[in-house]
């Protein structure tokens, strides 16, 4: 049997400044139930329409997708940002990728940030980590050299399937 995982919408859930979700997103739990709920499985297919979302939260879900036995993840209508980090965490040969997918890199950013220099300071270097950590991952899936992958990421660059 072959179980469907499904990570749809954004990842990470939006918060007001009430701290109620504005926008509900695909958290890591969520993951976890589902692998849970489908039992004991010959196969595992994560199936990803995310347009991204939250680097902390897509990280935590790309490593406990690694950590499935026998995982497969499929790209279908769109895998931007960092839902691509989640797309990559399992073996090339365990990669696909469907035909017209909207494949989407670039460097993470801050919305809505403002604060004194300290502050954006700090927040500069958060960034700069989470862009190193995503250069080296794309470098490891891809084998493409870290300039080439910084260059794609840098001027936003869209992939098709068969670059892929």
């Amino acid at each position: 049997m072959i179980a469907k995982i499904y990570i749809t919408g954004q990842i990470g859930s939006s918060y007001d400044d009430n701290g109620n979700i504005s926008v509900k997103g695909v958290e890591l739990i969520d993951i976890v139930e589902q692998v849970l709920a489908s039992g004991e499985v010959e196969r595992t297919d994560i199936v990803i329409n995310s347009g991204g979302g939250y680097v902390e939260v897509g990280n935590a879900i790309a490593e406990f997708v690694s950590s499935i036995p026998n995982c497969y993840t499929i790209a279908t209508e769109e895998c931007s940002s960092i839902a691509t980090k989640v797309h990559l965490a399992v073996p090339l040969t365990n990669r696909k990728a469907v035909a017209g997918v909207k494949y989407l890199i670039h460097n993470p950013f801050f919305q809505n940030i403002s604060g004194d220099s300290a502050t954006l300071k700090n927040a500069s270097e958060i960034i700069l980590e989470d862009e190193k950590q995503l250069i080296d991952t794309y470098v490891k899936a891809t084998g493409v050299d870290k300039s080439a992958i910084s260059a794609l990421m840098s001027i936003e660059t869209s992939l098709t399937s068969d670059q892929l």
